[in-house]
């Protein structure tokens, strides 16, 4: 490829200012539409300009483009717009666990709404994230004492606004009999349960309030296990093999590893650990089935080169949830 002179430049970069103007001014639409209206515009013979005057066009030209790309009327149109799309933006995740990170420490003081904390209970979450958003959150359990009832939400029906949080089990029943409605229909029609005493709740709504009943007892789980924490004497010349090969670490940071762990459930080395069961266990009782998962699982990558591991039946890994949860049990 040919190397570009000075003057090839300079005739390109006003011709594409040319185009630029005209699809500002619209005057045009299509860059052939551009390049025939230069055509008609241009002079039949055009003297060739000093040296002296094409900087002066091009100064003139770069100023121009400076006034247009940092111009007032520009920066209020783009912050207008801004205004906008916030004020009708769906909030997003991400968002949502910054606003709850401000609202742990204090720097945001309007609480989210119920959808929102739905959606942020539904991923891993801690503790440290959600305690205080949990504890400023608006809607308390309510009871209800009228059955509910299904049925479609109507064409242009405003979507409901709970004022309380039902229990648990009167969401799960509501949440079954409207995914048994769903089941075997077409189509995106939208079911609302109903009660008299209450008013109306989507099935979006429903998980969220049993997400929240879930959290809340998780919280409480985790305050027993703290106020245990700071209770316990450690004595670490008490620890015997294979438990006294460990560094012994201060309570502040046992406390904190307790306060920033997922409660919810995630899977690890092909198992489902529901995080709140790992704190739900008392001094005296035997440690329930996840426990003893977690603390094998953990015991087999620590020991990895040290023959140290658990043993699974051949059957095991093709078995459904509850019958592994239960061959665990059963064996643990």
């Amino acid at each position: 490829m040919a190397e570009q002179s000075t003057d090839d430049f300079k005739s390109t970069f006003a011709l594409l200012q040319t185009v630029e103007k005209l699809c500002r001014t619209g005057e045009v639409r299509k860059l052939a539409d551009a390049m025939a209206v230069i055509e008609s515009q241009a002079p039949e013979s055009e003297p060739k300009k000093p040296r002296h005057h094409m900087q002066r066009v091009q100064a003139s030209s770069e100023a121009n483009m400076t006034q247009l790309r940092f111009s007032e009327s520009a920066k209020k149109t783009q912050i207008s717009r801004r205004k906008k799309n916030k004020s009708q933006k769906v909030q997003t995740l991400q968002r949502i666990r910054r606003r709850a990170k401000l609202l742990s420490t204090g720097k945001f003081k309007t609480d989210l709404t119920l959808e929102e904390l739905g959606s942020l209970l539904e991923q891993l979450y801690c503790y440290a994230l959600v305690a205080k958003t949990l504890e400023l959150f608006r809607l308390k359990e309510v009871q209800v004492h009228a059955s509910h009832k299904i049925q479609r939400m109507n064409v242009g029906q405003p979507r409901p606004q709970p004022e309380g949080i039902l229990s648990r089990e009167v969401c799960t029943a509501a949440i079954s009999e409207i995914d048994m409605q769903v089941e075997g229909e077409e189509g995106n029609a939208l079911y609302l349960a109903r009660w008299d005493d209450f008013g109306y709740v989507t099935i979006e709504q429903l998980r969220a309030m049993v997400l929240v009943i879930d959290a809340r007892v998780a919280m409480t789980k985790v305050e027993a296990a703290l106020k245990w924490i700071d209770m316990v004497a450690i004595c670490s010349s008490a620890e015997e093999p294979p438990f006294n090969d460990c560094a012994s670490y201060p309570k502040e940071v046992i406390k904190d590893c307790v306060e920033n762990m997922a409660l919810n459930t995630y899977t690890t080395a092909g198992e489902d650990i529901e995080g709140v069961r790992l704190l739900d266990f008392c001094e005296k009782k035997w440690l329930s089935s996840t426990c003893v998962r977690a603390g094998l699982i953990f015991l087999a990558r620590h020991y990895v080169m040290k023959n140290v591991g658990f043993i699974l039946p051949d059957w095991y890994p093709f078995e459904e949830g509850p019958r592994r949860n239960k061959a665990a049990a059963t064996n643990g």
